[in-house]
C-alpha cells in the first residue's frame, strides 16, 4: 500500500487546520497541552489506552508533516534517478 500525493496533500490540509503546536502530553492530568498558546486541547479519561492515544496524538502532530516531507523527498530523489537512467 502506498500513499498518493493527493492523500499527502489532504493530510497536510488537515494538519494546517489544527491548533498550532508544539503539543505536549501530560500523564498526570491526562491532557494534551499546547505550549505555544498555553491552553489544553483535550481532556482524556483515565484508562491506559487513552494515555497511549494522548501521547501518540501529541507526537503525531509534529511527526506526520515531517514524514510527509520525507516521502516527498524520497519520491523526488527516485524521479531524478529514473531520469538519469533514461
Amino acid at each position: 500500500m502506498s500513499i498518493t500525493k493527493e492523500q499527502r496533500d489532504r493530510l497536510r490540509e488537515m494538519h494546517a487546520a489544527t491548533t498550532p503546536g508544539p503539543w505536549l502530553s501530560y500523564v498526570d492530568g491526562k491532557y494534551i497541552y499546547n505550549a505555544e498558546y498555553g491552553g489544553f486541547i483535550n481532556n482524556w479519561n483515565q484508562d491506559a489506552n487513552a494515555v497511549a492515544d494522548m501521547h501518540f496524538i501529541a507526537a503525531a502532530h509534529k511527526q506526520i508533516p515531517e514524514l510527509l516531507d520525507e516521502i516527498d523527498r524520497l519520491e523526488n530523489e527516485l524521479d531524478e534517478i529514473h531520469k538519469e537512467q533514461a
